[in-house]
């Protein structure tokens, strides 16, 4: 959301064993504790075929009945991420280095043990768990699978989102807008963009080319922009 990438959702209860997944350029899977074998290989296949998918902690730890699947964890994923864990805990006071700079652990974290080939980006900086990994990258099939093992602050998070995006190959180019942009394609198939400013302050930031809907004011690349508290722009890009 605060990247500005257009979400959907995949309600998982509802998706038919044969859905076709490959529409979508990036797969978020927040916390799947439960889920049956069906769903984790469709998330597998997903990612075989040239998928990028991102995984929290606590997935697929156990099936739709809640029973824990018997072997290493996360079930039939660790091939998606190059990773396995078979031991948690609750940290206290461990940093998590690399990929957010230094961002705290807190609440859960898992030992994750790297596949030969598996990238680390983050590790726990702690006298007794320096030796696991806390996030990371790894390739199967075409795809790319992202996996966070702990649940960290929000900068972390957000440098691991924009980096999964980047492999998707998803549109960056509102990323660091510090509004809200929503998109539209107008009749004439042109994108439409709405800025939205949800606060009680001012923001400062440039402009695509293009024609304000409200106003007729027209823009060229880069135009500094203002929008006061709680403001909004309409814009159709050139």
């Amino acid at each position: 959301y605060k990247l500005n990438i257009g979400a959907d959702f995949i309600f998982a209860d509802s998706l038919p064993a044969d859905a076709d997944l490959s529409g979508y350029k990036l797969i978020c899977v927040p916390a799947l504790y439960s889920a049956p074998e069906s769903l984790l290989n469709q998330l597998l296949r997903y990612e075989e075929e040239g998928g990028t998918l991102v995984s929290s902690f606590k997935t697929a730890f156990t099936d739709e009945n809640v029973k824990v699947y018997h072997d290493e964890a996360p079930h039939i994923l660790s091939k998606a991420f190059g990773v396995s864990y078979s031991q948690f805990t609750i940290p206290q006071q461990v940093a998590v280095d690399g990929i957010g700079g230094g961002a705290e652990a807190d609440t859960w974290m898992e030992m994750l043990i790297p596949e030969e080939g598996t990238e680390v980006l983050g590790r726990y900086e702690h006298p007794y768990w320096k030796a696991y990994a806390a996030v990371t990258r790894a390739h199967y099939g075409k795809g790319t699978g992202y996996y966070i093992g702990c649940h960290t602050g929000e900068s972390a998070i957000n440098a691991l989102m924009l980096e999964a995006a980047k492999t998707a190959g998803l549109p960056l180019e509102n990323a660091g807008c510090p509004v809200t942009v929503r998109e539209s394609v107008a009749e004439d198939g042109r994108k439409v963009l709405f800025f939205l400013n949800y606060s009680p302050e001012e923001k400062s930031f440039t402009l695509p080319a293009g024609e304000n809907l409200l106003t007729g004011e027209k823009y060229p690349e880069g135009a500094p922009v203002t929008l006061k508290d709680w403001g909004w722009l309409i814009l159709r890009k050139d």
